[in-house]
Formats: C-alpha cells, structure tokens, sequence
C-alpha cells in the first residue's frame, strides 16, 4: 500500500503573475460543474447526466496584507496565480488562469494582526505533479 503525499504549508509557496506573496495562512478553492439529471418519463432512476459550465473559485487568506493582490483587488486586470503544494514525496503544481479578485475583506481583533482575504474566480485549473525539492 502506497502512502500519501502529505502536502506540507511551509514548503508550499503562491506566485501571482510570477512574484510570490509573502504571509499566506491559507489558500482554498473549488472547482463546480453544473450538471443536470435526466430521467425518462415514468421512470424514477435517472437515465444520464448532462454536464454545463465550469467555475473556478478560490479564497486566500493572508497574514496583514499583500500589496500585490490588493492593487489587482482595485483594477480589472486578470493575473495568473501558481499554488506549489510541497510535499513529502514530492508536489503538485496548481495552476489558475486569468483570475479575477472579486470581494476583498479585512479583520483586525484585539491582540492580533490583521488578517485580508481575497476570494477570486479564474478560467480555468490545472494541476500536475511536481519533482520533488
């Protein structure tokens, strides 16, 4: 039986258009497909499955705030965001493309330091196994 590749947050880094984003806590995204049911008449168990559009979501959370992401919160410009999951038996390399930053929040609580998340779409993912480092 083979072991899992443990991806490891200290070994993993985020690249936005190529420059890395330093204080990420976490990132986390999605990827939904609308999907459909068919079913013939009189019947109660579907007969297929009809697949629509895709969507791409994802959330950063960052330790105060990323100068970076907070200029492409402001403009429309779409970038390109690279999440490289270090793990134990080498990585995996996801891949976002022509992103968009759509909500952009802030926390501050008493003790700590500001936290800013991000949530943004993208076209598409792509993910790959990467050698290990």
């Amino acid at each position: 039986m083979a072991l899992p590749n443990l991806y490891d947050a200290n070994r993993s880094r985020i690249l936005v258009n190529g420059e890395p984003i330093a204080g990420v806590r976490t990132i986390e995204f999605r990827q939904e497909r609308a999907q459909g049911q068919v079913y013939a008449l009189g019947q109660a168990e579907r007969v297929g499955v009809y697949h629509g559009q895709l969507q791409v979501l994802g959330r950063l959370q960052i330790a105060s705030a990323a100068p970076g992401l907070d200029t492409l919160a402001q403009a429309p410009d779409a970038f390109q965001l690279v999440a490289t999951l270090g793990g134990s038996a080498g990585g995996r390399s996801v891949v976002f493309d022509e992103c968009f930053i759509h909500d952009k929040s802030l926390s501050l609580g008493t003790g700590g330091h500001a936290e800013t998340v991000y949530h943004f779409t993208a076209t598409r993912m792509r993910e790959e196994e990467a050698p290990a480092s």
